[in-house]
């Protein structure tokens, strides 16, 4: 420390101004770089010669203003300006649950979950904090940890097992732990999403279909209604008139769990379920067409697994239909589903036009019905900030839109 000074008046006053303005001038003439711990709160009240209270009163504002981040039970370090902490005074903890394993490979996959992880990354300010892995013992949850202390952030990241056959992360690998704010994201067992909300921790459903918990947990949805209205008027204007629609199968967890890796992909094989989000989507697209003249028969409405073989058969199938049962369009609940199955269309030079939902800008097709992952990680962000400042507010749901793309990159709405 520099030499002692002395901040009271003749009468025992403390000047208050003058204590702000001197821990500041103190730290800025000390050179300390962005991040650094900088003396306690006892050593600049011996040296300002001011009680402890009022460097406390000091250091809230300068806190306030982003000058210094103060981190309880650890001390007061000089802020850096392009890292400000996410909530003022407080390190937070968020814990994301993933429908995934988590390594290295989830933090830079294209799929839908793993770009609003990397996109909710970058909005927590967190892409160049180093990344933690555990793998566990193959029946536990894979697991990994971001952490800032100039954010005031620590990340950590539940995701299924390597071996079990889970469709989500073990629930007795979370006991125990209390965090601020649990994240699911793309999880849509029942059960599952039940016992975690009966934690008695905030929640954020992300990606989950349906209704039931909007009382008892923040969600944020795929609004897919905009997209399908989109693609309705697309198909019209190009005067289709027999569409089909394909939807999705996805794992389910089993009722016997898995011993090897082995046994676990044989089991996620045979155990699947129609994925809620594609009968939502199923009910969206025939509300679409049927508002511009356009019928979805149930004849004409498929489910299948993400399998390139079974997908790929399927468009055979489809493809030698008689003329008026071939369909003119696909729509898909997943745009790459309905790529693989215009494979056999292209190969029989038979006309198909597609559109199906996709977080990927660059897909394939002439049409997509796109959705931001971008936008669904800020709308994370804004909920689980709103909690923390607010952690008594009503829960909320916040749909992110879709909207239909020509390959030029025009939305519909722009024609």
């Amino acid at each position: 420390m520099h030499k002692r000074s002395n901040l009271r008046t003749h009468r025992g006053v403390t000047v208050y101004p003058k204590v702000w303005e001197a821990i500041r001038s103190w730290i800025v003439s000390c050179g300390y770089p962005p991040g650094a711990r900088v003396a306690t709160d006892t050593e600049f009240a011996a040296r300002l010669n001011v009680s402890s209270q009022t460097i406390a009163r000091a250091m809230k504002l300068l806190e306030h203003e982003g000058f210094v981040v103060r981190r309880r039970g650890s001390g007061t370090y000089l802020a850096n300006p392009s890292t400000p902490p996410f909530i003022i005074g407080r390190m937070i903890r968020i814990g994301i649950l993933m429908r995934k394993e988590i390594h290295a490979s989830t933090l830079s996959s294209n799929g839908f979950s793993s770009m609003v992880l990397q996109a909710l990354r970058r909005r927590l300010n967190l892409e160049h904090a180093e990344t933690e892995f555990d793998q566990g013992d193959g029946k536990t949850s894979t697991y990994g940890r971001w952490h800032s202390r100039e954010r005031g952030v620590e990340v950590h990241l539940f995701g299924e097992p390597t071996v079990s056959g889970l469709c989500h992360p073990d629930y007795d690998s979370l006991a125990g732990k209390r965090f601020d704010i649990l994240v699911l994201l793309g999880i849509i067992e029942d059960e599952f999403v039940e016992s975690i909300i009966n934690l008695g921790m905030s929640v954020i459903l992300v990606d989950f279909p349906g209704s039931r918990y909007l009382s008892r947990a923040d969600s944020v949805y795929v609004d897919p209604l905009p997209g399908f209205q989109d693609a309705a008027r697309w198909l019209s204007r190009k005067e289709v008139r027999n569409v089909h629609f394909l939807g999705s199968l996805v794992g389910a967890t089993p009722k016997t769990l898995a011993r090897t890796p082995l046994e676990s992909a044989q089991i996620r094989r045979g155990s699947s379920i129609t994925d809620p989000d594609s009968i939502l989507r199923l009910m969206t697209a025939r509300t679409a067409l049927e508002e511009v003249g356009i019928k979805l028969p149930d004849a004409c409405i498929h489910f299948e697994a993400f399998h390139e073989g079974r997908l790929v058969a399927l468009g055979r199938r489809l493809a030698n239909l008689p003329d008026g049962e071939r369909p003119q369009a696909l729509l898909g609940a997943s745009n790459g589903q309905i790529c693989a199955v215009a494979k056999a269309f292209e190969r029989q030079e038979v006309s198909l036009a597609l559109a199906g939902v996709t977080h990927l800008k660059e897909a394939v097709p002439e049409y997509i019905i796109y959705v931001n992952p971008e936008q669904v990680a800020e709308s994370v962000e804004t909920l689980i900030r709103a909690r923390l400042l607010s952690p008594n507010r009503s829960c909320l749901k916040v749909g992110v839109v879709t909207r239909g793309v020509l390959c030029d990159g025009h939305s519909e709405t722009e024609i």
